[in-house]
């Protein structure tokens, strides 16, 4: 072949090539979510869950996660285990969940978290401990991130992929519902302190699930919100302190936001260190929340801020092994008595 039917041939080559790419990507600006059909079909051995695309939404030719995922911890030695095992156990979900942690210092941890696609960000807003608040990581997260939902979980809580196909469920729901959403469920307390393979966290999760014990309706260690969740007169709660939990709930409550009680289809397994599952009791300033909202809205009483008093709840479907949302038909009495007092 001389080179003149060479370069016709890589010609034609380069023009097939291009009529390709063309089609393929053609309307790709007008699609809003992509079917799980046109996912991956390979299998994660870490989780189980599909990489690639869930119901994620196109903002023009920009997929977005579902979910913009952070927290934000303490550099202590006791914790690092704990830490690491959450780094990891979060960074399975990658695309589909994009994990932040909100701190203003480096230490190794931080570039560990990097190293497992993480991001860090500096808090813009914090306490005198330094810590930040609840409100303004949602609001920085908005800012910075864009996803379908945005949520903060503690830490030490590891998720399974029950997680994803949760949200992809509440995801279709909030589809045909204009109000606000929350997304909260109790934890699962398991010890780690004492089991074989501390570092391990997919050896927590399976450990966790047949062995941990489920926490009361007042321990919610993780809140989900859309975009529209109403936070402009959030108050100056922070993480970690007393009582911040129950009063997202109780002000998500009052706003008309669909509360839905995620606690039989989000397992979430909390690593318990030597420091216990009340750690929040014993910090200093552990009264900061309750002071505050005593102040600004003479709270005194939480029991309307029980993932119990949720309006929507997750269940598991036995026929189908999918995820259904229903709304409860009744609500314990101490979660109508809240706007007696509001």
């Amino acid at each position: 072949m001389n080179r003149k039917s060479v370069r016709v041939l890589l010609l034609v080559c380069l023009l097939v090539s291009v009529a390709i790419y063309i089609k393929n990507s053609h309307g790709i600006s007008g699609i809003r979510r992509i079917s799980n059909s046109t996912t991956s079909k390979v299998i994660s051995r870490e989780t189980g869950v599909t990489p690639g695309l869930h119901n994620q939404s196109f903002d023009g030719a920009k997929i977005l996660p579902l979910l913009t995922l952070f927290t934000t911890w303490k550099n202590t030695k006791e914790k690092a285990i704990v830490i690491r095992n959450t780094i990891q156990n979060w960074r399975t979900f990658h695309p589909n969940i994009s994990t932040v942690v909100f701190s203003n210092s480096v230490k190794r941890l931080h570039r560990y978290a990097r190293k497992h696609g993480w991001k860090i960000w500096k808090s813009k807003t914090v306490t005198e401990d330094k810590i930040p608040l609840f409100r303004d990581m949602f609001i920085q997260a908005m800012k910075q991130q864009s996803s379908v939902f945005y949520g903060y979980a503690n830490s030490d809580i590891l998720f399974t992929p029950s997680l994803m196909k949760t949200l992809q469920k509440i995801d279709s729901f909030k589809q045909n519902n204009t109000s606000p959403i929350l997304v909260v469920g109790q934890r699962i307390d398991f010890s780690v302190v004492n089991i074989s393979f501390p570092n391990n966290f997919s050896y927590i999760v399976k450990k966790g699930l047949h062995n941990g014990k489920l926490n009361e309706p007042d321990a919610i260690d993780y809140f989900i919100i859309s975009k529209d969740f109403p936070l402009k007169d959030f108050p100056d709660v922070v993480v970690g302190r007393i009582a911040y939990d129950n009063y997202v709930i109780m002000h998500a409550r009052a706003h008309r936001v669909a509360v839905i009680d995620a606690t039989k289809t989000i397992p979430a397994i909390h690593q318990t260190t030597r420091a216990g599952n009340m750690e929040g009791h014993m910090q200093r300033n552990k009264l900061y929340n309750k002071e505050l909202l005593n102040k600004e809205f003479d709270i005194t009483n939480y029991l309307g801020g029980l993932t119990t008093c949720a309006n929507y709840e997750s269940v598991r479907n036995s026929s189908t092994n999918g995820i259904n949302l229903i709304r409860r038909k009744s609500k314990p009495g101490y979660c109508v008595k809240m706007f007696e007092s509001w």
